[in-house]
């Protein structure tokens, strides 16, 4: 894993990254208290109705069928630019209450989407479970499919083109998985897997 702030490598389990020594606290002491986000789709901005939250969670919802070990999360709000918007997922992920006691270091397989339209960035963040199948260059690719979308303000379409690349990226990784360890699938008639 790569430290959310310096980028160094921080080893798993690592309580405080060994390069610029950030902790889970000290980025609490920085950003302050967490902001509640409804879930799965948590928008603090305001550019949601109702409707279009319940599409986007029905989406969420069919990707999570496919792969009933992963959860997915969208947040939309304001982020402070002067610090990187890695390091307020990590910040959410970590204290936003978006995982349970039973989802920790291995066994947390939820992935967060933080998107920020006041200063047009958006991040993804794996649960640790997650990790060692997601390259950052994945994961950037994953987001450049709604740069056309975000750029002309269409929100919620740049979120499903998101949602559309994970699940694409889900099943690619499953494909590996069962090949790799020689797994009879039971997915062969639609997408998804297991992890």
């Amino acid at each position: 894993m790569d430290c959310p702030y310096c980028h160094g490598f921080l080893p798993s389990g690592a309580d405080t990254c060994p390069t610029c020594q950030l902790s889970a606290d000290r980025v609490s002491a920085l950003l302050g208290p967490v902001p509640a986000f409804e879930q799965p789709v948590g928008d603090r901005t305001g550019h949601f109705q109702s409707k279009t939250k319940k599409q986007l969670a029905d989406r969420i919802g069919e990707i999570e069928h496919h792969f009933p070990q992963i959860r997915i999360r969208v947040v939309m709000g304001r982020f402070g630019a002067e610090h990187p918007l890695s390091l307020h997922a990590f910040w959410l992920f970590n204290s936003g209450q978006f995982c349970g006691a039973a989802e920790r270091l291995g066994h947390n397989r939820m992935i967060l989407v933080v998107i920020d339209p006041e200063h047009l960035r958006a991040a993804i963040a794996p649960g640790y479970g997650l990790e060692p199948f997601f390259s950052h260059e994945n994961l950037d690719a994953i987001l450049e499919l709604a740069r056309p979308s975000w750029r002309g303000g269409l929100w919620a379409a740049g979120i499903r083109a998101v949602l559309d690349g994970l699940e694409k990226e889900l099943t690619s990784i499953a494909r590996n998985i069962e090949e790799a360890f020689g797994i009879v699938s039971h997915t062969e008639h639609r997408p998804g897997g297991t992890f």
